[in-house]
């Protein structure tokens, strides 16, 4: 049994060292007994999602995300047609607004890939701090970094928010759940301390290529002290 994972363009893309996240995700896949291939997508090559069983898109500043969406338009209804058939994505940080409808750099309206139905303004201050919400995957601790303020209209949330600000600061939630598709302003990296999550994916992955979706129990003890170490600091 094996997966494949598919990295967009992570030469531009890994902004607060969410090359963690793939690190996170093919050890975990090793410790379940799982092959993992992974392959990086240069931004000077095809984007060919034949072969993923799970894609990431991660975030990076101004210039970086403009120049991975000029990339990403000629393939935009290949990449919709691989998350509306229900296979694992995995976007972070400015990739979560890539996926949408409209987003803002510098106060200037640019159009997403319109993927997923969302749209972001920026907002007159950077949100930056811990954050931690509550989801059907238990708590997610995380850090969120950005000025886009993102309305995720009648979507279905990644969670509620505890601690933070999330998509907006108004709503209460954070991300967004489109199918298979996980988006999230979360980085830092999210998966490493948040195993519940990484697993998730994992399994979803693996029931869309007929497996039963089981994985073995694993030691999570360090991943889960680090969460410990953020509810305790603000009294969650």
């Amino acid at each position: 049994m094996s997966l494949n994972i598919v990295v967009i363009f992570p030469e531009l893309l890994n902004m607060f060292g969410d090359a963690g996240n793939i690190i996170c995700l093919a050890k975990r896949l090793k410790w379940h007994g799982i092959e993992v291939n992974v392959r990086n997508i240069s931004v000077d090559s095809p984007v060919d999602l034949t072969d993923a069983d799970i894609v990431y898109l991660g975030g990076g500043g101004s210039s970086e995300t403009l120049l991975a969406l000029s990339k990403l338009i000629p393939v935009k209804e290949e990449i919709k047609e691989y998350i509306d058939g229900g296979k694992v994505f995995l976007a972070v940080c400015s990739g979560f607004e890539l996926l949408g409808e409209s987003f803002e750099i510098k106060g200037e309206k640019k159009e997403g890939l319109g993927i997923l139905s969302v749209n972001s303004v920026q907002g007159d201050k950077r949100i930056s701090s811990d954050i931690i919400v509550e989801s059907d995957f238990g708590i997610i601790c995380g850090f969120e970094n950005h000025l886009g303020r993102m309305d995720i209209g009648s979507n279905t949330a990644l969670g509620k928010v505890k601690y933070g600000s999330g998509n907006n600061g108004r709503d209460g939630f954070e991300g967004v759940i489109y199918k298979n598709t996980f988006a999230t302003y979360m980085d830092g990296p999210l998966l490493p301390k948040n195993p519940a999550l990484c697993d998730e994916l994992i399994k979803r992955a693996l029931l869309n290529k007929g497996e039963n979706g089981e994985l073995k129990e694993l030691n999570d003890s360090a991943e889960l002290k680090a969460q410990k170490f953020i509810l305790d600091k603000y009294g969650i």
